[in-house]
């Protein structure tokens, strides 16, 4: 049941999943001026957005089970602080080794933050409306996306250090505030996960696989790591990839930006749907827009057009991964959502890793903008299939059954 806080809780953790959203997507927009001063060639690139989200993967596995054990709240502070540290470190990189430390340890920060996130909304909603609370608040991150864009587009290519330097000071300005505002994790909830614990019967496994999980859970993972590709792909990739079709930087900045602020839209509006019960056909809608804006993208000449396909797809695809995290509140039971939620995080991370390496080797190899992007649509294809079927299972596998 939820408590009595549930708009305070839901306001910090818009504004975290916010300054999460930042950082995600101010080493793309930071991307070809970085890789000018440091001298990183196009798949060296591709290895360092790839690093960063290795350790978002770790982050995401970690920060789940700790959210669980130690107290959502906890984690979501320690984790605000620890990717506002490193992402300032990496303006003092000074080579591709010290560079890709850096990202890593900033992902595994930022990868911790978002299970906490997921467990702590669910955990202040109404059954009814969980999924579409979770989804809503998700919307932070694109927008936040949005503003490390506009500073891109309103300083200097020579100036991107202080996108990095204002990415770090969000978080560690919004870690004391939630943990003096948020409300404390409520002490039955804590007795009962202990208890749990102490049973020995509520091994992560039961969580995920038992009681009729499974079938959720693998479908859960296969919607999350197809979407991720493609969603982390995009937001590493897009300009550099749109300046190597020629666009220019303000351009393809300005492409970027529609991408960030349709998926802050995308996702409010899918959050909406979802708190309706309009499962099915929101998913729908949404991943086959997505198919639409990618191929359109890829065929796209003219500013407006490229701006245009670009915003569909960030609508679209942005609106899909974050029902995919609305979703994943309702395939566990409430004492364990942190568990389950950080698991959907890390195998989709896998995704995440493999997207932006992909892209790499295609270019690489070679290969053109548009290559890279006709691959994406049977990966999004995959994802809605997915989806169609986890729609149809999260809720009663959620109240179904309990671990231990």
């Amino acid at each position: 049941m939820p408590n009595s806080h549930p708009w305070a809780v839901t306001g910090l953790c818009f504004a975290a999943s916010m300054v999460e959203g930042y950082d995600l997507q101010s080493a793309g927009v930071a991307a070809p001026a970085l890789a000018a001063a440091l001298h990183v060639s196009k798949d060296n690139l591709g290895l360092v957005f790839a690093c960063s989200t290795v350790g978002m993967l770790v982050g995401a596995a970690i920060g789940g089970w700790l959210s669980d054990r130690i107290g959502r709240k906890n984690v979501l502070v320690g984790s605000l602080a620890m990717f506002g540290v490193f992402s300032i470190c990496t303006v003092s990189a000074f080579d591709l080794k010290s560079l890709l430390i850096t990202r890593v340890l900033t992902g595994v920060g930022l990868g911790s933050t978002f299970p906490s996130l997921i467990a702590l909304v669910a955990a202040h909603a109404e059954d009814a409306r969980r999924a579409g609370r979770v989804t809503m608040v998700s919307a932070g991150m694109p927008l936040g996306g949005a503003v490390a864009v506009l500073l891109s587009l309103t300083t200097a290519a020579g100036d991107w250090r202080w996108i990095f330097y204002l990415g770090g000071a969000g978080p560690l300005i919004l870690a004391p505030i939630v943990a003096m505002a948020m409300p404390s994790d409520r002490s039955s909830q804590r007795r009962e996960d202990r208890q749990a614990m102490e049973s020995g019967r509520a091994s992560t496994r039961r969580i995920l696989f038992g009681d009729g999980r499974a079938r959720a859970t693998l479908s859960l993972w296969m919607a999350s790591l197809c979407t991720l590709l493609v969603l982390y792909l995009m937001v590493n990739w897009l300009p550099s990839l749109l300046v190597s079709r020629g666009s220019d930087r303000s351009e393809a900045l300005l492409a970027s930006l529609g991408f960030n602020i349709a998926g802050t839209a995308g996702a409010v509006a899918c959050g909406v749907l979802m708190g309706r019960a309009r499962r099915t056909r929101t998913l729908v809608l949404m991943y086959a827009g997505a198919i639409v804006g990618t191929a359109a993208l890829a065929m796209s000449g003219s500013l407006a057009a490229t701006v245009a396909s670009a915003s569909i797809v960030g609508a679209c695809i942005t609106a899909g991964q974050f029902a995919i995290y609305g979703l994943s509140a309702d395939c566990y039971p409430s004492r364990w959502q942190g568990t389950g939620a950080g698991a959907a995080v890390a195998f989709g991370r896998i995704g995440a890793v493999i997207g932006p390496l992909l892209a790499g080797a295609i270019l690489a190899e070679g290969g053109s903008p548009t290559d890279v992007l006709v691959v994406l649509l049977p990966l999004i294809s995959a994802a809605l299939i997915a989806l169609l079927f986890l729609s149809r299972t999260a809720v009663s596998v959620s109240y179904g059954g309990r671990p231990g």
